[in-house]
């Protein structure tokens, strides 16, 4: 997964040029005669630091002067490109003001306001210079001056072509690596991306009242002394948790799906940086602002159990199938409708049990059978010990299943028993459908059937499933699939000259 907070670095300007050396620059203004202080830019990489505030390890190496002046031009010009709409919306809220009011300081917000959006409307509209789409998830190549598209790949190929190792996501100012094929975080792309938002902001408030004063706090460092007895006097604290979730009446299934939400990065990056604040939504029913209500209570370090009645009641309201005390399912609560504005989670249903294994064989019983059985009483408590001691055996030999049997299970190709039109013959042919995964989302939701249904009654299967901490999903992405049946296709008309994995 990319990292939550983002970092960026580019050269959008025209007119810039960037040196790709590889040395190392350091100011050391004077300070007193025996101390010298190094720039903000060496303070910043500091050994008091943890290792994972500086991200990979190539953009270490690399960094320099140049490149972080880059980052910060990038960082002005994505924030500023992508805020023009909400600077057009408030030169038209500015300009009614104007024309019922009248007054004198409701034109100079309006003039500010204007003169704001002349200097944005000078920005140049980004494209990608191989095909000329504003679209398709444009990145900035952060050694030259150079926009590609993510979705043609054409930003990979230019990395590839010019050896550049660094990109910049133009709508987040993410930073791509592509050595280490992902996006990556440094603590100093992070300083200034908030640098330029702050310089914004201040922008926007002084065009919505010029007399305003922006306030920005000083950040704390560390000294040298200070980091010394953080790191030698330290102690682990226990980690205990977050708070209970009341149980409102059959409300299980709300609780399962609340907890995860809770406990996704994502999601808490999201309403926990403000960026829906129910105080300032306009909607009436609305499920973010319960979400929003929902992470302050659980972080505000209040440990005792929590009833979430207004997220309750809001489902209610907005989704009538799930109004009422009755049972729901937790997979169709995650899923309906308007939990999500879009589409960030991706979910999928595995089969825990192979189609092929047997099913335990359990018939009704007759009436001749209950009465043996009752006969039976006395030697049936004699064999109990020899029952238990049996089902605990079969229990033992019941093969171990991971998450990866599933997933397996999951993209193994099926032969379809209907013939299929080929176009090419045009006759009908065998055929097999394969599913895998095309692109990865930032959320991936797994739910386990857990029911076996026949003709007369549904069972449920307690098979324990195996779950890792880290799930690599590379061998069931559509490329990999693809790579692997071709692979496959290859060794069976060349015997003797097999491909290896």
């Amino acid at each position: 997964m990319a990292s939550e907070n983002v970092t960026p670095v580019s050269t959008p300007n025209q007119s810039i040029l960037v040196d790709t050396n590889n040395t190392t620059i350091t100011s050391t203004p004077k300070v007193s005669n025996n101390s010298t202080v190094k720039s903000t830019f060496s303070v910043f990489r500091t050994e008091n630091l943890h290792p994972a505030y500086h991200g990979c390890v190539h953009i270490s190496a690399r960094i320099n002067n140049n490149l972080m002046d880059n980052y910060r031009i990038c960082c002005r010009y994505a924030i500023r490109f992508k805020n023009k709409y909400v600077v057009k919306q408030d030169i038209k809220s500015k300009t009614l003001e104007a024309k019922v009011s009248g007054t004198t300081s409701s034109l100079t917000k309006k003039n500010y306001a204007e003169n704001l959006l002349k200097s944005l409307n000078k920005l140049p509209l980004p494209f990608c210079h191989a095909c000329d789409n504003p679209f398709g998830r444009l990145h900035v190549c952060l050694l030259c001056v150079y926009f590609g598209c993510w979705k043609e790949d054409h930003m990979r190929a230019h990395c590839k072509e010019k050896t550049h190792n660094f990109a910049m996501n133009f709508q987040n100012c993410s930073v791509y690596c592509c050595e280490c094929e992902d996006y990556i975080y440094d603590i100093e792309f992070e300083k200034i991306y908030k640098s330029e938002q702050d310089k914004f902001y201040q922008l926007l408030l002084q065009s919505q009242n010029p007399n305003i004063k922006y306030l920005c706090c000083p950040e704390w460092l560390p000294t040298e002394d200070e980091a010394e007895k953080i790191r030698n006097n330290s102690v682990l604290l226990r980690c205990s948790g977050l708070r209970g979730l009341r149980n409102l009446g059959s409300t299980c299934f709300m609780n399962v799906i609340i907890q995860s939400f809770i406990h996704n990065p994502l999601l808490r990056a999201h309403f926990l940086g403000d960026r829906h604040n129910y105080k300032l939504c306009k909607n009436t029913l609305c499920l973010a602002c319960e979400l929003d209500k929902l992470f302050a209570q659980f972080y505000s370090g209040d440990h005792t159990p929590f009833g979430p009645c207004e997220f309750l009641y809001v489902v209610w309201k907005t989704e009538k199938h799930m109004a009422g005390y009755q049972q729901q399912d937790a997979h169709e609560f995650l899923i309906c409708a308007s939990t999500f504005s879009t589409n960030l989670f991706m979910d999928l249903s595995l089969d825990i049990k192979d189609s092929s294994m047997k099913k335990p064989n359990r018939r009704r019983k007759h009436k001749k059978d209950i009465e043996n059985d009752h006969n039976d009483t006395d030697d049936s408590i004699a064999n109990d010990v020899e029952s238990v001691s049996s089902l605990n055996s079969s229990l033992n030999e019941e093969p171990t299943i991971t998450l990866a049997d599933c997933l397996n299970r999951f993209t193994v190709p099926e032969k379809i028993s209907e013939k299929y039109m080929c176009n090419n013959c045009n006759s009908y042919q065998d055929a097999t459908k394969q599913l895998s995964l095309k692109t990865l989302p930032p959320v991936l939701c797994i739910s386990l059937k857990r029911f076996e249904h026949s003709h007369i009654t549904k069972t449920k299967i307690e098979t324990m499933i195996k779950i890792p901490c880290e799930l690599d999903l590379t061998p069931y992405t559509s490329p990999s699939i693809i790579e692997n049946s071709k692979r496959e296709k290859y060794n069976e008309t060349h015997p003797n000259k097999k491909i290896e994995r």
